[in-house]
């Protein structure tokens, strides 16, 4: 049996048809940001067996076939948002936490309403890149929106559904659609994106509209730090922060002098961080903000899913020195770790997810 590769417009199928049924999954084309660095990746979709070819590894061949199939590609990274306890297998980790903030719906009412225009993203597809770009740029963890070509995510916050946009001036938000709420369920908002008054005014739209429906609450889901974070203080909200241990937002390196290679920005933006680190792909040398692959005995030794948990800032320098799976072959190199890779605030956004 071997797995078929079928080209598509802006994706690529991989399928292995069994005597009893099928498995496949879709490799999305799509760049994440790593601050100031973008790296080219392939994103897994769509992963799935027929009930009655199941148990006998068929999925694991086919995900084996694409992840060959990124390599001769030269992505330098493949992003997932997975089930637990599966793709740890294939070296995939947890690249960042799934963040919801709760308000309650009377509380968001009192601040001044914007006028908000309801609609499919769509139709505002580049003023809400536009807007998204601009929040996210430097960010860690987010995918990058080309408005010519991104897909908008047709499906709400509990994977079934859609999305409705709600468009205020310099602020948007995308929410779920009525016919996709439970009952007793709070107003869902799968990303939020606005400054200033303008955020102000979306989220007081929103508990407006929560109000209107029924609902006592509007669950965001959304990073708790900055404006909004300083809202959640104002207003009272309750932020629920899950860091799994496998599952979610995954990631894992694919070809690792690609890697390097658009890694640049971050590289560059730590001159004074000499260290040569090694993983089960290859060496790495840095020396003056400039990095290159290298051959040499490392200073130090890790896994690649362990790094890549590091790049992102899941992990900062400190988490990675007290994994057991670490090893410092030359002292000096601790110091050199926590200074190039730093804890940050990794975000993968409701939308983006495939």
């Amino acid at each position: 049996m071997d797995v078929a590769i079928l080209p598509r417009q802006r994706h690529t199928d991989f399928t292995l048809h069994a005597e009893a049924g099928d498995s496949g999954l879709t490799v999305i084309p799509m760049r994440i940001r790593f601050g100031a660095a973008q790296l080219d990746c392939g994103g897994i979709a769509g992963v799935h067996t027929a009930e009655g070819a199941r148990r006998r590894g068929l999925a694991r061949r086919v995900i084996g076939a694409a992840l060959d199939w990124m390599l001769q590609q030269h992505l330098a990274i493949s992003w997932l948002f997975g089930i637990p306890d599966f793709y740890d297998q294939f070296g995939f980790a947890v690249t960042g936490p799934e963040v919801v903030t709760t308000f309650r719906a009377a509380g968001l009412a009192t601040l001044p309403a914007a006028e908000v225009q309801r609609g499919t993203p769509v139709v505002h597809r580049a003023a809400c890149v536009d807007l998204f770009t601009t929040r996210d740029r430097g960010s860690f963890g987010g995918g990058v929106r080309d408005p010519a070509t991104w897909p908008w995510f047709r499906r709400g916050t509990r994977w079934k559904g859609p999305f409705g946009l709600r468009m205020a001036e310099a602020a948007y938000a995308l929410v779920d659609e009525p016919e996709v709420r439970e009952e007793g369920a709070p107003l869902r908002v799968g990303e939020i994106c606005g400054r200033g008054a303008a955020l102000c005014g979306l989220l007081g739209a929103l508990g407006r509209e929560a109000l209107a429906a029924g609902l006592g609450e509007v669950a965001v889901h959304a990073p708790s730090g900055g404006e909004l974070g300083a809202l959640t203080r104002r207003m009272g909200g309750q932020v629920a922060t899950h860091w799994p241990h496998s599952g979610g937002p995954m990631a894992r390196i694919i070809d690792w002098p690609r890697c390097i290679e658009q890694l640049a920005p971050l590289w560059a933006a730590q001159p004074e961080v000499r260290l040569t680190l090694a993983t089960e792909l290859g060496g790495v040398r840095l020396d003056g903000g400039r990095a290159e692959p290298t051959a040499a005995d490392p200073d130090l030794r890790l896994p690649q899913g362990l790094l890549i948990q590091g790049l992102v800032g899941y992990l900062g320098g400190e988490d990675l020195l007290a994994d057991p799976r670490t090893q410092i072959l030359r002292p000096p190199a601790a110091e050199a770790l926590i200074r190039l890779l730093p804890r940050r605030h990794p975000y993968y956004w409701e939308p983006d997810k495939f």
